[in-house]
C-alpha cells in the first residue's frame, strides 16, 4: 500500500495519521507522551503495510523540546523523505508571524490542515481545543497571526489568581471545580453561567472565566 504519515507530539499524547496518496484518511493512532515516534510509525506499519515496506513520506510536528533530539533520531531510516515541520519549512503559505521561531509547530499544522480542506480564497479564524486552545489567522496564503490560552477549565483550576486584575472567588463550575476569577479589568470576559430567568432564584455567587482574547492580558 501506498500511504504517508504525520505525526504530531504534544503536551499530553503522540499522534500518528496515515493518509493515502490521494489525501484520504486511513487510520489514527495515539500514544502516550513517553512513546518514541519512531515506535508509533512502527505499529502503523504493522496495521497497514505490507512486511518490508515503509510510509513513502513522513512529516512530523512536536511542541516538547526535550523530546526533540530522540524523536528525530527514532524516525531516522524509517521513511525515504522524513519532513520535519516548522515555521520554516517550505509549504504553500507565508508565515508573517512577527516572531516565527516562537511559533508551536502544531499552530502552522492546523492552518495548512484548515486551508487545505476550506480552500484559500477565502479568510480563515482556526480553533484547536487542546491542552491549549488556540486562534489563527489566515488571509489569502498569508498566515497573519493567532492567539494561544490556556484552556479554560485547566487555566481557572490551576491559576486561582491568574493577574493582579483577576481576583479569586468561590463558585462551582460545570467541571466541578469550585475556584474561578472574576472579570478581568484588562480585556473583556465571560460570564458563566448566564443570568437565571427573573422567576427563579438569583445564585449567591457567579463564577468568571477570562476569555482566551483576555488571557494574553491577565497572565
Amino acid at each position: 500500500m501506498r500511504a504517508k504519515l504525520t505525526i504530531d507530539r504534544g503536551n499530553t499524547a503522540i499522534k500518528a495519521a496515515a493518509w493515502s496518496i490521494d489525501g484520504q484518511l486511513l487510520d489514527t493512532l495515539k500514544g502516550d507522551e513517553s512513546l518514541p515516534a519512531g515506535d508509533l510509525v512502527r505499529a502503523m506499519e504493522q496495521r497497514l503495510l505490507e512486511p518490508g515496506e515503509h510510509f513513502e513520506a513522513i512529516c512530523w510536528c512536536t511542541v516538547v523540546a526535550s523530546e526533540h533530539a530522540d524523536d528525530a533520531a527514532s524516525l531516522e531510516g524509517l521513511s525515504p523523505r522524513v519532513i520535519e515541520l516548522t515555521a520554516h519549512t517550505p509549504m504553500p503559505i507565508t508565515i508573517a508571524y512577527r516572531t516565527p521561531d516562537t511559533l508551536g509547530a502544531d499552530r502552522v499544522a492546523v492552518v495548512l490542515g484548515a486551508r487545505y480542506l476550506a480552500g484559500h480564497n477565502r479568510p480563515l479564524l482556526v480553533s484547536d481545543i487542546g491542552t491549549a486552545v488556540t486562534y489563527e489567522f489566515v488571509e489569502g496564503d498569508r498566515y497573519v497571526g493567532g492567539n494561544i490560552s490556556t484552556f479554560a477549565c485547566v487555566l481557572s483550576r490551576h491559576l486561582p489568581t491568574p493577574c493582579r486584575q483577576c481576583r479569586p472567588k468561590a463558585a462551582m463550575c460545570p467541571c466541578g471545580d469550585r475556584q474561578r476569577p472574576k472579570p478581568c479589568a484588562a480585556a473583556p470576559c465571560v460570564e458563566s453561567p448566564p443570568s437565571l430567568p427573573t422567576t427563579m432564584p438569583q445564585p449567591a455567587t457567579r463564577h468568571w472565566l477570562c476569555s482566551p482574547v483576555a488571557a494574553p492580558n491577565c497572565l
